[in-house]
């Protein structure tokens, strides 16, 4: 299998191509395509700095009048020709070759190195000069707007204005993920130029507005079972007993302790390795400094924030709001996106705990009214967008607490999803997986009436034939012994005749 060339790939590749070659070589050719004092450099720098042009990480300098042009006949035609011939395989792997997914891990990897960007300020007057007025090297950098003001306790170089003109010319909103070029002048950086919009080259980008856009019914499924080789049990059952489908709004509902974030571990792991035009949006809050490094290390490409224990409210609310409006913008692009939030439980303290919900009633459990708007807003805002992107959500929420606040926030958010998994604590109690709770997990709403599939037929049969007789625990072993969903059936099949013979 040949692999798409990634940025650093292609870096590297350049390195061992210009190597090769004498420095008096390097220096024609390095002025050539823009390199700005070449030759006061050595191989080595001079190597460097040709490699930042090609990737793209430097623009070229601007053509000087001073000393003479450089002379196409004193060029080595062939290292012209090999650079060229790996810059245009590398652009066929990144914009036409590659697999989504394999783009995806590129346009990340480029994120790394990001700053963030601030809306224009009215009141600097830098930030709306024009491109010619701004003085200083440009550079390319990447980043993420978000509204904040130019005050506080960061750095004002820290930071990237962008210019009305730029966000009126793009459409720019908060969660836009740029690719972009900049100048700087004194310590303001500003925004002169955009190269990709999430991911999509500005030329070729279409959006809707994802508020007002049309919406239809989720049919297309999100695989969760086949290539990983880590494959858990519970997310080979949750293949075969649920279908979830790209657009829904799901919960994954169980008391503590009985594997709520690990199946949504798994649901990510398994959803990313098996779907590869899928974009995986990751939110883990109020989360053990544990649970935090392990998906920092198995989900190394994806967008993924996190608060901790000592986060407050307010930071809590500020990553899951600003997480949810970058999913927002990528689905308005045709991207599907997977986003996985554990825990709603958590969300809602935030929420509860945070000015926003002052003002309205308090329920059970000190439970503000406002909370719950917030909360449903959140989840209610997956979606299958007609002829464009989908917006898959899944949480966690806690049940069986024995606090009111907790029962409320289950009632109340049942509403809104129209996908539940229910886990059984006594199995997991006993280490028995999977410990799905079949008879309380569903589906509504998921498909056209008229679509003709038949993968709701097991756990059909499942309810109305095999779990009158046998209970979850037979239930579970049976699926884990199961190597294929026809071998599932058969076995469930014969074990319904077997009694009935009795």
């Amino acid at each position: 299998m040949m692999y798409p060339m990634t940025l650093p790939a292609y870096k590297d590749q350049c390195r061992l191509i210009l190597k090769d070659y004498k420095i008096t070589e390097l220096q024609i050719y390095a002025r050539y395509i823009g390199v700005q004092a070449g030759t006061e450099a050595r191989k080595n720098e001079l190597i460097e700095a040709i490699v930042a042009i090609r990737s793209g990480e430097r623009l070229p300098a601007e053509q000087s009048n001073r000393g003479a042009p450089p002379k196409k006949n004193k060029l080595n035609a062939d290292l012209v020709k090999e650079m060229d011939d790996l810059q245009e395989k590398y652009r066929k792997n990144v914009h036409g070759e590659s697999t989504p997914f394999d783009f995806q891990k590129e346009y990340r990897n480029m994120l790394n190195q990001t700053t963030e960007f601030v809306f224009n300020d009215p009141q600097n007057e830098k930030a709306d000069k024009t491109e010619e007025e701004f003085e200083g090297q440009y550079e390319t950098i990447s980043g993420v707007p978000c509204l904040l003001p130019l005050s506080g306790n960061w750095k004002q170089e820290q930071k990237i204005v962008i210019p009305n003109k730029i966000i009126v010319k793009y459409a720019l909103v908060e969660g836009d993920v740029l690719i972009c070029s900049a100048r700087k002048q004194e310590e303001i950086y500003a925004v002169t130029s955009v190269s990709f919009i999430n991911g999509i080259d500005v030329g070729i980008i279409e959006r809707v507005n994802f508020e007002t856009a049309e919406i239809s019914y989720p049919i297309i499924p999100i695989t969760f079972d086949g290539k990983w080789d880590r494959a858990d049990i519970t997310t080979k059952a949750l293949h075969w007993l649920v279908t979830v489908r790209r657009g829904q709004r799901g919960l994954v509902i169980g008391e503590p302790k009985s594997g709520k974030s690990s199946l949504l571990y798994n649901m990510a792991m398994s959803a990313m390795n098996n779907n590869t035009d899928v974009w995986l949006f990751i939110l883990l809050l109020d989360q053990s400094p544990e649970t935090v490094v392990q998906f920092r290390k198995d989900f190394p490409h994806v967008n993924f924030m996190y608060t901790t224990y000592e986060d407050d409210c307010d930071t809590q609310i500020f990553a899951a709001e600003f997480l949810l409006k970058r999913a927002k913008r990528f689905a308005e692009s045709g991207k599907d996106v997977l986003f996985i939030v554990d825990s709603f439980n958590a969300l809602a303290r935030a929420y509860n705990e945070s000015e926003r919900s002052l003002g309205g009633k308090t329920l059970a459990g000190g439970l503000e009214s406002k909370t719950l708007y917030y909360l449903k807003n959140f989840l209610g805002s997956a979606r299958r967008l007609e002829k464009k992107g989908t917006l898959t959500m899944i949480g966690s929420l806690a049940s069986g607490t024995g606090n009111p606040m907790d029962e409320i926030l289950l009632t109340e958010m049942k509403t809104v999803a129209n996908l539940e998994f229910t886990l059984s604590y006594e199995l997991a109690k006993k280490r028995i997986f999977p410990n799905f709770d079949l008879a309380n997990t569903r589906s509504v709403d998921a498909r056209f009436p008229d679509a003709k599939d038949d993968s709701l037929f097991l756990p059909d049969f499942l309810r109305r034939e095999y779990l009158p007789h046998y209970t979850m625990e037979d239930l579970a072993l049976l699926l884990s012994e199961s190597k294929s969903y026809e071998e599932a059936y058969r076995k469930a099949w014969k074990a319904v005749k077997g009694v009935e013979k009795e």
